[in-house]
């Protein structure tokens, strides 16, 4: 049975130190769904989201990928 209290996701990773843009971030869990990050965050993500699949990273490194890539709508780049 699923706690309707919680948000369901495909994964939790906790207990990680988590790496992006050149940085350490003061995160230490992160919550994906559908290939997208929904949550970075400390362990109260644990109790916040119900993931069918849960990492404890033991103090590893994290470092999700993150796109940043950005398309200009063809009537936009017609213009310039």
């Amino acid at each position: 049975m699923t706690d309707p209290t919680r948000t369901p996701a495909q994964l939790l990773i906790h207990s990680a130190r988590v790496w992006s843009n050149g940085a350490m971030l003061e995160h230490s869990a992160l919550v994906a769904d559908g290939g997208r990050i929904l949550a970075l965050g400390g362990e109260e993500l644990r109790e916040n989201y119900a993931a069918s699949r849960v990492i404890d990273a033991g103090a590893a490194l994290s470092r999700p990928v993150l796109s940043t890539h950005t398309r200009t709508p063809p009537s936009a780049a017609s213009r310039h």
